[in-house]
């Protein structure tokens, strides 16, 4: 990919909040949610605000201390990995943007790899059709499952 790549979310499918500080991902087509370390909560908060790869390497640059090639392929590597999990798409190419709509960072911490964590448990729950699905009192309740 190229360092002007910018990406997006996958679509309405994909919702994401943070909740006591943490960001967690849900996609509603296929019941998967994930939570981020601080690391990966940024690089989320910046895909979501549109910046190009690049810009998200040079801001995750200047909030943690590492190499650059570590961040680099840091950053690039979580941002594959959220594309597999077909969480965002890319959005084309664009200049760089500016960052001054954010935080600026007053620490610098040592350099923490990205971290996703996908949960599966809720599956059934997340991809229930309660319209069509429903008890005979009107409750939703999971499809059966196939022996």
């Amino acid at each position: 990919m190229s360092d002007s790549t910018r990406h997006k979310v996958a679509g309405p499918e994909v919702v994401s909040d943070v909740i006591d500080g943490e960001v967690v991902i849900v996609n509603l087509e296929t019941g998967d949610y994930y939570t981020l370390n601080p690391t990966g909560s940024l690089i989320w908060e910046l895909v979501v605000k549109g910046y190009p790869r690049v810009t998200i390497r040079a801001q995750v640059a200047a909030r943690y201390r590492g190499s650059a090639e570590d961040i680099c392929e840091g950053v690039d590597l979580f941002l594959d990995r959220l594309a597999n999990e077909r969480l965002i798409v890319s959005d084309g190419h664009g200049s760089e943007q500016s960052l001054a709509a954010l935080e600026s960072a007053t620490e610098v911490a040592p350099f923490a790899r990205p971290v996703i964590i996908k949960y599966t448990d809720m599956e059934d729950l997340l991809t229930l059709d309660p319209v069509h699905e429903v008890d005979e009192f009107g409750w939703p309740g999971a499809k059966p499952v196939d022996p």
